[in-house]
């Protein structure tokens, strides 16, 4: 769609054009109708347009639609035979949909086909003609299949027995059912009548059936309650079931395999998933050899087989092979890859999805549409996102000569690649209002002859869609530029913190840790500022001036009215602190060691870094190391509420929020003076971390805990944390708002932010992983033809007291195509916002039990209605799922049973405030690792030398007595050592020699000069890298009376409270049917 010559038609916003028959992007008159605040949407057609594939046939029935061409019917139909998968649910790029163009078929979707096809439709091609390259050397996914494996066959999509779906529809996974048993048994017999089984694709030889496949072996019975009988074919296929001639083209199961074309990226990512064969028999990667006629006879009782289930690293292998040495252009029709996919990323006037993702690449025309998904139509936007590899950096535009940054004189929407220049380029109308602004002098450039600016590709503004403008002090506080950003440090003084050895811990080590303070691109020190506060029941503030002999200490013994008695000397530059630093951390332990309080302040001392921020001008944050609840005299005395009586009821939540609003009074004063609230809790009881961890939160902030602290054991874990904290590059006092074109408008807003009014958040700091949430929904209705418009702006300053301006564009398609919008979904950014939306429920006091229902009733409901509208019709004992959302099942069940959201006597209150607090700020690849966690095998046979071991699923019935194991959810890092662990493995990585002198309580590995214990200290290590945290080292030896709290991680199994993995998926198919009927 962006290459060729151009038409003589209005031209596309990104260089190439769009086919003649598309109406012109701007043409037309504005809306007779009274205009939104944003405007109508804007015309210009872009890249995502296009009609959606066929899909194949049922495997009982006659397609739903016109599938493409005729296929023959196979010889070796089998009331057992390998359903037919719904092939290549993506178009490929080099045969990318036009603008405008419709389905290649005029039937409905539930209606039988009513002759043959005529042509391939827009997006089949014949086998013998090889696919367009694309243009800029981004070439078309392939065009023939990989090897696919030892029955060297085409890909089956997608689970427990796959079949096509209706015309359009995303890939389908379902469960092949059969028809109802008796009550309370699976089984109930295979299909009464003889299925039809599809072809080879269009040109391929005739199928036959396998030469060498014998028949499945029996399973066992199924899961306890399950009234429906389960099963399907094929044998599991971990291959994309996009990937055949001609995208409508159905893949057949037993067709010849196609060899694979190099040095093109995929469309479709999702493997396709295990199979059961029949519901009589289990499955051993074999299909059955002979055709067999149907059978009437009462069935064995049948059980799902785990490992025919959906999970995540089959998906995420596959997605990682596909996208191996390629880059993916932001330009390209379809869902990016996955988060857990390292791939270069292009901007080519689309945001990224490191900064944007949202969880629908096409955006439902009606409000009735979106309903019917019942899926949040959200974006987690992460404005601040670190690069990748090789990636071009965010690009700055200054337009001071201008005033300021070019903006829409009605919406003051900014300036960006799809707005169009008309009047030889005097104006350019907005693509959010279609309001037409003049182009000042300065600014103005000729058109080509495609109606584009002749300096398009070099401005940022106008050809990427992520970039920075330079600001004037209209854009700041008080018309003033700020200063650079400052650090203060808050340390809690009390008997506690020194016995637990905190204290001297962070003292001794501190001068070392701010070597780490960030800098600037291009600057060789830090801008950044640093002063320091001490307090138990009083406040004691360090003058660090260096024309001092020494450090200089005032205390402020009233906390009723707080005030800052020092500002010159208070906050210096690291150069400046070196001076008398050293001394100043000597003098803390020996001024207040022997002071015996116990009592503690805590509030007043985060309103006394404010208020040094506030009069010294700068952004900055305050970071406080504490010890023990808050129960001296003062603002912010807390009583310990903590009642275990209320743990698993539903009055729970009433300790979930804090117990006093001065709280958020304190925290919306630290977001006004630009200050951000970093804690670093030491407790050795309860703490109350619902209230004194809410001034973190709504500052953007961030709340670490180090319960039962020792300096001994945690000492290195707390340096290390800090170090890599203040190390990490911030901004300060950020604005961010959300503009959207009329149709649409932002609704819902979830994360660590302040809001004063309905558009904009206030968020005093932010980082590279700060992320927020926004749920946008219908005011109108939208046109296919036109695309719906996201634009992201967030000012903010810099370290070193910059003011910029930075913008991330979306464009994204239309449809009122229910099998597109399934196709365009990203499961990741919908539980992304779907733990979010919960977690924020449940601080609403919401009981578990109602939101249980809610998400059951959520997820059974889109299911249902993909069933219903887009896949073709079959029995109803069969699951189907939509390719896209074949892990919606699995993450849903993991989100209930969520330490965050699940009733639990073994979690206290202040370790569930701080699991909610985290869910709130988490992205997309946060949460998934959080719900899914990651478990390697560590037995010396499966190590390497190199790269990350071996992932396994989280189930206790995969790990193996001999083998440890590490666990790693992103938050906590377990290692499971097995009774039957060899000696070996304990003398080179322990230290021991058996099993029972394992010391649990290590919380790291100690160095040893042998291969193994080098090798998983670095697996180790690299797992803290990439999660920006000094993860605690957990050890747990089976069958300990701690091993439930790894066995609560172990997410496919069944806890006290609920269903495992196979169970839920049952409960799910449960309300699917009792919806349809």
């Amino acid at each position: 769609p962006f290459g060729g010559a151009p038409p003589t038609s209005a031209p596309s916003p990104f260089g190439g054009a769009p086919p003649t028959s598309a109406p012109s992007p701007f043409g037309g008159a504005p809306p007779t109708s009274a205009p939104s605040p944003f405007g109508p949407p804007s015309n210009a057609p872009g890249p995502f347009g296009g009609a959606p594939p066929t899909s194949a046939a049922s495997p009982f029935g006659p397609p739903t639609s016109n599938p493409g061409p005729p296929r023959p019917q196979s010889n070796t139909s089998s009331p057992f035979a390998p359903p037919a998968s719904n092939a290549a649910a993506f178009p490929p790029r080099s045969q990318a949909p036009q603008y405008g163009q419709q389905p290649p078929t005029s039937a409905p979707l539930a209606a039988p086909p009513s002759g043959p096809p005529t042509s391939n439709g827009p997006f089949q091609r014949p086998p013998s003609q090889p696919p367009m390259a694309a243009p800029g050397g981004f070439g078309p996914p392939p065009a023939t299949r990989p090897n696919n494996g030892p029955f060297n066959q085409p890909p089956n999509s997608y689970s427990p027995g796959l079949q096509g779906v209706g015309p359009g529809a995303p890939p389908t996974s379902q469960f092949n059912a059969g028809p109802p048993g008796p009550p309370g048994q699976y089984g109930a017999g295979p299909p009464t009548g003889p299925p039809t089984s599809s072809g080879p694709p269009l040109g391929a030889p005739p199928m036959g059936p396998p030469s060498n496949i014998g028949p499945p072996p029996t399973m066992n019975g199924p899961p306890r309650g399950y009234g429906g009988s389960i099963a399907s074919s094929g044998p599991r296929r971990p291959y994309p079931s996009s990937m055949s001639y001609g995208v409508n083209s159905p893949a057949s199961l037993s067709g010849p395999a196609m060899p694979p074309t190099g040095g093109q990226i995929p469309t479709g990512r999702h493997p396709a998933a295990p199979v059961i064969a029949n519901p009589g028999a289990g499955l051993a990667g074999q299909l059955p050899s002979v055709p067999q006629a149907p059978s009437h006879q009462p069935q064995a009782k049948s059980r799902i087989d785990p490992d025919l289930m959906p999970n995540p690293l089959d998906v995420q292998k596959y997605d990682k092979t596909q996208y191996a040495g390629k880059q993916w252009v932001t330009t390209t029709p379809g869902v990016p890859p996955l988060v857990s996919t390292d791939v270069p990323l292009l901007d080519m006037g689309n945001s990224t999805p490191r900064f944007i993702r949202s969880a629908f690449y096409t955006i439902p025309a009606t409000k009735e549409l979106a309903n019917q998904i019942n899926m949040p139509l959200s974006l987690a936007v992460q404005p601040c996102a670190r690069l990748g590899p090789g990636e071009a950096g965010m690009s700055l535009v200054d337009m001071s000569v201008l005033g300021g940054p070019l903006r829409c004189r009605r919406c003051k929407a900014y300036i960006n690649p799809n707005v169009k220049f008309v009047d030889g380029g005097r104006k350019f109308i907005c693509n959010l209002c279609n309001v037409d602004t003049e182009v000042p002098p300065e600014y103005f450039c000729n058109l080509d002859h495609t109606g584009r600016r002749a300096d398009t590709a070099e401005r940022p503004e106008l050809s990427r869609g992520s970039y920075e403008f330079t600001t004037t002090t209209d854009y700041c506080k008080g018309s003033k530029f700020p200063q650079s950003a400052a650090y203060i440090f808050v340390i809690d003084v009390t008997y506690a913190s020194f016995q637990s050895g905190m204290v001297q811990t962070l003292t001794g080590n501190i001068a070392a840790v701010l070597n780490n303070l960030p800098k600037e691109e291009g600057q060789e020190k830090s801008p950044i500022r640093v002063g320091f506060i001490t307090y138990n029941t009083q406040l004691h503030f360090y003058n660090l001036k260096p024309n001092l002999a020494q450090p200089a200490m005032m205390v402020q013994p009233d906390m009723s009215e707080v005030f800052v008695p020092i500002v010159d000397g208070f906050l210096v530059t690291l150069d400046e602190a070196q001076t008398h630093l050293k001394t100043l951390m000597d003098m803390i332990p020996t001024l207040h060691s022997q002071d015996k309080k116990g009592e503690s302040i805590m509030l007043p001392a985060i309103q006394a870094g404010c208020a040094a921020l506030k009069a010294a001008g700068r952004p900055g944050k305050v970071i406080m190391f504490h010890s023990s609840l808050p129960i001296a005299a003062g603002p912010g005395q807390l009583k310990n509420r903590e009642d275990k009586k209320l743990l698993s009821t539903d009055k729970e939540t009433t300790l979930l929020v804090p117990a006093d609003p001065i709280f958020e009074k304190v925290a919306r004063e630290c977001v006004d003076a630009g200050v951000g609230v970093d804690m670093f809790l030491f407790p050795h009881a309860y703490i109350d971390v619902a209230s004194v961890g809410k001034i973190a939160t709504v500052t953007g902030g961030v709340i670490q805990r180090y319960p039962m602290f020792r300096a001994d054991v945690d000492g290195e874990r707390l340096i290390q944390d800090l170090a890599m904290h203040i190390s990490e590059p911030c901004v300060f006092d950020a604005i961010l708002r959300m503009r959207t074109n009329s149709g649409i408008r932002p609704v819902e807003f979830c994360g660590n932010f302040m809001m004063q009014n309905a558009t904009d958040m206030e968020i005093a700091v932010l980082k590279p992983t700060s992320t927020v949430t926004i749920e946008i929904k219908h005011d109108d209705k939208l046109s296919e033809d036109f695309h719906a418009y996201v634009q992201v702006a967030l000012l903010y300053t810099s370290m070193s007291g910059a003011r910029k301006l930075r913008l991330h564009n979306l464009a994204l398609p239309v449809s009122n195509s229910l099998a597109e919008l399934y196709k365009a979904c990203d499961v990741d950014t919908v539980v992304n916002s779907l733990t979010k939306e919960f977690g924020k429920a449940l601080l609403l006091n919401h009981s578990y039990k109602s939101l249980r229902e809610k998400m059951l009733q959520r997820v059974s409901n889109s299911l249902a209605c993909y069933r219903q509208n887009c896949a073709a019709p079959s029995q109803p004992g069969q699951l189907i799922l939509p390719e896209t959302l074949k892990l919606l099942p699995l993450y849903s069940h993991c989100l209930l049973r969520s330490p965050a959201l699940m009733p639990s006597l073994e979690i206290s209150f202040d370790e569930k405030s701080n699991l909610l607090q985290n869910l709130a700020m988490m992205n997309v690849e946060q949460s998934e690792l959080f719900l899914y966690p990651r478990l390697y095998n560590l037995n010396t046979s499966t190590l390497g030398n190199e790269g990350m071991p071996p992932v396994i699923r989280p189930s206790y019935a995969r790990i193996r007595e001999a083998g440890p194991h590490l666990l790693d959810n992103g938050l906590v890092l377990i290692l499971w050592i097995g009774a039957a662990t060899p000696s070996k493995w304990l003398q080179e990585v322990m230290g021991v020699t058996v099993f029972d002198q394992v010391d649990p309580t290590i919380g790291n590995l100690q160095p040893f000069d042998n291969p193994t214990s080098v090798r998983i200290r670095g697996i180790i290590e690299e797992i803290r890298t990439n999660r920006r945290k000094h993860l605690r080292l957990n050890v747990v030896r089976q069958k300990d009376k701690t091993e439930h709290i790894f066995n609560q991680f172990l997410v496919e199994d069944k806890t006290e409270q609920g269903m495992n993995y196979t169970d839920f998926l049952c409960s799910i198919h449960r309300e699917i049917r009792n919806i349809l009927s």
